[in-house]
């Protein structure tokens, strides 16, 4: 069955912006930027968290999601660390495809506590983002966002959910980490919906039927202040039927207004982002998609550039040459 082998779809959010109608410009170039504390939009100043110590992340590989506390991890699960991300997988079913391993079924969630400069941010995925969801949180924090949350399921559609036991459709994942904590529920909290291949070539492949699940998308997310983000839905597949329901969930989402991150246009210039399935990331493809996202989502373009190692100290804490 295809299906079992898509990506996803999103959700987005109907709020203070005004519909746009048009894609954004192309994304920016990666760069690190300084963290330093700001008002947040309940007129607080928002306790800006170290991230984890070594020590802290040893005692934290056994203990669960809970101990985290205003994090957007599933509570029951068990956490593990990546640098500054702490993150949870579950169904795991890793594949090799042509010599590069995916997981197309898995759920993973990633997070990062600490606050940055743009304020709190959630990335909706499927089985794209989840190969990137640590370097996807990663980069945003560094790019000054934070807390990060990264949400993503093997199969997910906006309101479809994928194959696996614990698999969660878009708007599940978007309203289940609304109730996880207050700081999601904000107005402040900028979404990114990296959703839309498995809606697209199979949940709602029509343009009719493309609107009404970025409709409910954005019925999900509610009021915010910022535009939400969709990655376009790109994949390596070239016949006329395939072209045509990705067209059509594309156009859709041109339509609704909302910002675009042109990631069919990566695709064609980078046609070796996807693995043989025509749909998946290589390992190039994830460190791309990564960084689209990180740096189409960022208000400003920071002065300097962050030099040192991705996970020192000074990193951490905005040190530049």
């Amino acid at each position: 069955m295809k299906g079992l082998v898509l990506a996803g779809v999103a959700v987005v959010s109907i709020g203070i912006w005004t519909p746009i109608g048009a894609a954004k410009a192309s994304p920016r170039p990666h760069t690190g930027i300084a963290q330093q504390p700001v008002t947040s939009a309940d007129g607080e100043a928002p306790k800006v968290r170290a991230a984890p110590s070594t020590s802290q992340k040893n005692l934290s590989i056994h203990s669960t999601a809970a101990a985290l506390g205003g994090g957007c991890l599933p509570s029951d699960s068990t956490v593990r660390w990546e640098g500054n991300v702490a993150f949870t997988d579950s169904d795991q079913q890793l594949i090799s495809v042509g010599g590069e391993v995916i997981d197309p079924f898995g759920n993973r969630v990633a997070f990062v506590p600490t606050v940055g400069v743009f304020g709190p941010i959630v990335v909706i995925g499927d089985s794209l983002v989840h190969q990137a969801a640590l370097q996807t949180a990663t980069q945003l924090w560094e790019a000054g966002w934070g807390p990060v949350c990264v949400d993503t399921s093997g199969g997910r559609g906006i309101v479809q959910a994928g194959f696996a036991p614990s698999a969660t459709a878009g708007v599940d994942a978007i309203a289940r980490i609304k109730q996880s904590g207050r700081q999601w529920a904000r107005r402040n909290v900028k979404f990114v919906i990296a959703l839309g291949t498995n809606d697209a070539l199979g949940y709602a492949p029509t343009h009719s039927e493309a609107l009404v699940a970025i409709e409910a998308g954005l019925a999900a997310i509610g009021a915010v202040d910022q535009r939400p983000t969709f990655v376009e839905v790109a994949t390596g597949f070239s016949d006329q039927s395939h072209r045509e329901r990705q067209t059509a969930w594309n156009s859709a989402l041109v339509d609704v207004g909302v910002e675009i991150i042109p990631f069919t246009t990566a695709i064609k210039m980078e046609p070796r982002w996807l693995v043989a399935d025509h749909v998946h990331l290589s390992a190039r493809g994830v460190s791309g998609l990564a960084s689209m996202i990180a740096f189409a989502t960022a208000p400003v373009r920071p002065l300097r550039v962050a030099t040192a190692p991705r996970h020192s100290n000074a990193a951490a804490n905005g040190v530049v040459n």
